[in-house]
């Protein structure tokens, strides 16, 4: 019972984290789906870690992060750097002399 609840939490976390990365790539947005592979490969590779040497403390901040990534709404289309590119540039910063 325990093992399931322990292997379990880390399963749901990468289910739906596959599934939002699905949705990006479908729906182009490739800044969530570099970010959702990138949470994933790191994911099994703690994994990997944990079943070959023991317990690791950042499985459960990259649970978290999987769960906040499976939360995000996409941006739907955008290229990376697109919102840069077009941002208004506002005034530039002044540097000064110490």
């Amino acid at each position: 019972m325990g093992l399931a609840l322990y292997v379990g939490a880390f399963g749901v976390a990468l289910a739906k984290g596959y599934g939002k990365l699905r949705v990006a790539r479908s729906e182009g947005d490739v800044e969530a789906a570099l970010i959702g592979s990138s949470l994933i490969a790191c994911m099994l590779a703690t994994q990997l870690f944990i079943a070959t040497a023991g317990s690791a403390y950042l499985q459960w901040i990259l649970t978290a992060l999987l769960a906040a990534y499976a939360s995000l709404p996409l941006t739907s289309g955008r290229a990376v750097g697109a919102s840069l590119a077009e941002a208004p540039r506002g005034r530039q910063r002044q540097h000064y002399a110490i």
